[in-house]
């Protein structure tokens, strides 16, 4: 009986609509093919992408992106850690690059899995949105080979270099016409500048970290949040 009190307390704080709260509480993650084709509907250009169990159609896809293929997580990045004798061990997730061996060896089918061109990409860009505003760096991730693919990977020894971005217009516009259809006030949005000088977008995380970003891009992130509240 306590538990159940307890779970209803809870529930009418997360689901109340008086309180002030940050985001979204029951959202903790969004279908990300669903937003693909939501942004891809409203001019934001997109990567090529397949979600596909079967090796053939992989491998007639990898034959249409000359520039190769990638494949990530389709849900939420898995992270866990486990205790080793006198530290941590890390496991998580990361985009990483397709190769035709990895073709090769794969079975005929496998489990549900999404593929995605891999793009020339200039730099990235991970734009912090909170309520109509634009917080935004570009990462330069291909100066560094180890965040070449995922800008994620990356030494504590040698950062990736970051500079603060002023996101254009146009795609301020259409970022914030796909938050308001995902029904998001908030979210971590991931985009790349391209060779050819596109702008690509490519996810957003409605629980996307903005620590880092906050600091290193002098956007002093907590306080406007703890201003709006």
């Amino acid at each position: 009986a306590h538990s159940n009190a307890r779970q209803e307390i809870l529930e009418r704080i997360l689901y109340s609509k008086s309180i002030k709260r940050f985001g979204e509480n029951w959202l903790g993650r969004i279908n990300k093919i669903n937003t693909l084709a939501e942004a891809r509907e409203i001019g934001l250009p997109v990567p090529k992408t397949i979600v596909t169990t079967d090796r053939e159609e992989l491998r007639s896809f990898m034959n249409d992106c000359t520039n190769g293929v990638i494949t990530k997580s389709l849900d939420v990045s898995f992270y866990a850690q486990d205790h080793a004798k006198d530290h941590f061990i890390t496991y998580s997730q990361f985009t990483a690059e397709v190769m035709t061996n990895d073709i090769t060896s794969c079975p005929e089918r496998f489990a549900l899995t999404i593929f995605q061109e891999k793009l020339n990409k200039l730099y990235e860009i991970r734009s912090f949105y909170w309520k109509g505003a634009f917080y935004s760096q570009a990462y330069f991730t291909q100066l560094n080979g180890s965040s070449l693919v995922d800008g994620r990977k990356f030494s504590q020894w040698k950062p990736v270099r970051a500079l603060p971005y002023n996101l254009e217009e146009k795609y301020k516009q259409r970022l914030t016409r796909l938050m308001n259809l995902l029904h998001l006030e908030t979210g971590s949005i991931d985009l790349v500048r391209t060779r050819d000088n596109r702008i690509v977008f490519l996810e957003v995380n409605p629980r996307g970290q903005f620590g880092y970003l906050s600091k290193s891009g002098n956007f002093y992130l907590e306080r406007e949040i703890a201003k709006s509240l």
